[in-house]
Parts: C-alpha cells; structure tokens; sequence
C-alpha cells in the first residue's frame, strides 16, 4: 500500500485492508475495552496498554483517512488518552511525520 505510485489503487487498497482485516480486530478490541469498564484496557488508570492503542488507533486514523465510525469506544477512548495532561504535552511537541 505504500509503495503505490497510483493514487486510485492506493486508496482501494486502504480501504479493502480495512474492510477486509482491520475493521473486525478493531471491534474485539474494541469489546476488550467494554469488558474493562470501558475506560481504560487495564485497571482503573492510564497505563501503557492505553498509550499503545492510542498509538494504533491514531496511526490507522492517519494511514487510511478513516474516521473509525465502526469503533466509537476506541476512539473515544484515543481522545480520553489523548487529553492526559502529560500524554498531550508530549502529542503537541513530539515530530510530526507521515506514518
């Protein structure tokens, strides 16, 4: 998908990955989530787990230009993460790149 040099075929190629695979894990992810309270995947607080799905789910977000309409929990739960105090000080200064 990367290194298609034609745009229509890249486009048909993220959303059929998505369609075709990313969509069902996200949902037993997102489940996973609900089975814990819904707030965070480990206990009551932040912990890493929480960071490492923020990073998936923002990453996909940014690959596919997919809203994630299918997960509304795991999205939700990227922008609950997303505003810890610490964790957002370091999404506004961290580099910015394509993937």
């Amino acid at each position: 998908m990367f290194t298609e040099k034609d745009e229509a075929k890249k486009a048909e190629l993220k959303t059929s990955i998505y369609e075709e695979k990313t969509k069902t894990k996200l949902k037993y992810i997102e489940n996973m989530l609900a089975a814990n309270g819904g707030d965070y995947f480990v206990g009551k607080k932040c912990t890493i787990a929480d960071l490492g799905l923020l990073n998936i789910v923002d990453r996909i977000q940014l690959v596919t230009g997919n809203d994630l309409k299918d997960v509304p929990k795991l999205v939700a739960h990227k922008e609950k993460v997303s505003k810890e105090p610490r964790i957002a000080a370091w999404l506004e200064k961290r580099p910015k790149t394509p993937y």
